[in-house]
C-alpha cells in the first residue's frame, strides 16, 4: 500500500526541497537540498504522523553548523562553522569501516565536503568534515572485501566496476 504524507511545515525552512532519506536506528534523516537560507536546516529529523498522513520535519543540524574539520594524519582539527551551499545525498557508515563507522554521513557536492555526524540526534551528536579535492555526488561502501561497486563516469558515457582488492588507506584520527 502507497500512502503519500504532506510536509509540515509546507515551507520548508531551508527554502529548498529534499534528496536523501537515511535510517540511522529508529531516525530518519532526510536532505535539505538546494537551500535558500545560509542559516537553515541541512538535514531534517522526520516524524511520521499515521494517521494524518503528515511528515513532521525537525532541524538535525543547520547548514552554518560547527563542526571539527578532519585533516589526514593530524590527531585533531580545528573547530569551524560550516557553510553548506548543497546538501545533498547521505548515507549510514558501514559499523565495520575503521574510520567513522555507524556515523551518518551527508554529502554536499558543490562545497565539496563529507560531512559525518556521530551520535546523530541525541545530546552526544558530534560533527566531523572532511574536506574533498573533488566534487562527488552519492557515497557507497562495498560491502565485502570480494564485491563490486559500481558507478557511471557522465564524461565517458559509460559505467565502471570497482572490484575488491583495493588497498586499505590508513584510518584518519578523529
Amino acid at each position: 500500500m502507497l500512502v503519500h504524507y504532506n510536509y509540515t511545515p509546507r515551507k520548508l525552512p531551508s527554502g529548498g526541497g529534499t534528496d536523501a532519506v537515511t535510517a540511522v536506528g529508529k531516525l530518519v534523516l532526510i536532505s535539505a537540498s538546494a537551500p535558500s537560507a545560509s542559516d537553515g536546516p541541512a538535514v531534517y529529523k522526520l516524524t511520521l504522523n499515521a494517521r494524518r498522513h503528515i511528515a513532521k520535519l525537525g532541524q538535525l543540524f543547520a547548514d552554518n553548523a560547527k563542526s571539527t574539520l578532519v585533516v589526514p594524519g593530524k590527531p585533531q582539527g580545528k573547530t569551524t562553522r560550516l557553510a553548506l551551499t548543497d546538501p545533498d545525498s547521505s548515507a549510514l557508515v558501514p559499523a565495520s569501516a575503521s574510520r567513522f563507522g555507524g556515523d551518518f554521513v551527508l554529502n554536499s557536492q558543490d562545497d565539496q565536503q563529507l560531512n559525518f555526524v556521530a551520535h546523530p540526534g541525541t545530546t552526544e551528536q558530534l560533527l566531523t568534515a572532511l574536506k574533498l579535492t573533488q566534487s562527488v555526488d552519492d557515497t557507497v561502501w562495498a560491502t565485502r572485501a570480494n564485491g563490486m561497486i559500481l558507478t557511471t563516469d557522465a564524461s565517458a558515457d559509460g559505467i565502471v566496476a570497482i572490484r575488491g582488492g583495493l588497498p586499505s588507506a590508513p584510518p584518519i584520527p578523529r
